[in-house]
């Protein structure tokens, strides 16, 4: 990629929960219109929406304002499935907004808050979003991105 011998990286720029997300293109795998209802689950925490059925492969869905403490969530319709180091998962969005090179410098430090097209740009990596999901399930309470 072009973007990358200068510290730049291609992200998927979506919205949740009235906050800009970039996600790394390493980790999109797809991006999937819902037809229908996620499956719920019982006692499931605010930032799991649901289950979605994706070619047989059972994935869990986040909503990914509740899992950043960022807001309240809009009503997603798309699905941005991410492919992580142990599991494949879906962050349920408002709005994904373009596909792009991001230079380095406007993407924060560790994947963190960046500037970007006139507004703030959070970019969380492989490795935080990992151990965002796995705090989560194993009940910490963490704020917001690790290490963030």
């Amino acid at each position: 990629m072009s973007g990358q011998a200068d510290g730049g990286r291609g992200l998927l720029t979506v919205q949740a929960g009235g906050e800009r997300l970039g996600l790394p293109l390493e980790l999109v795998r797809e991006v999937v219109e819902l037809d229908g209802e996620l499956a719920p689950v019982v006692g499931a925490p605010e930032w799991l929406a649901g289950l979605l059925n994706h070619h047989g492969q059972v994935v869990a869905v986040l909503r990914p304002a509740a899992l950043l403490d960022a807001g309240a969530a809009g009503a997603g319709r798309q699905v941005v499935l991410l492919e992580l180091e142990d599991y494949r998962l879906g962050l349920l969005v408002e709005k994904v907004e373009t596909v792009e090179q991001v230079p380095a410098e406007k993407q924060g430090l560790g994947g963190g808050l960046g500037w970007h097209q006139g507004g703030p740009l959070r970019v969380l990596d492989r490795l935080a979003w990992q151990r965002l999901v796995d705090g989560r399930l194993a009940g910490r309470v963490e704020k917001g991105p690790p290490g963030g």
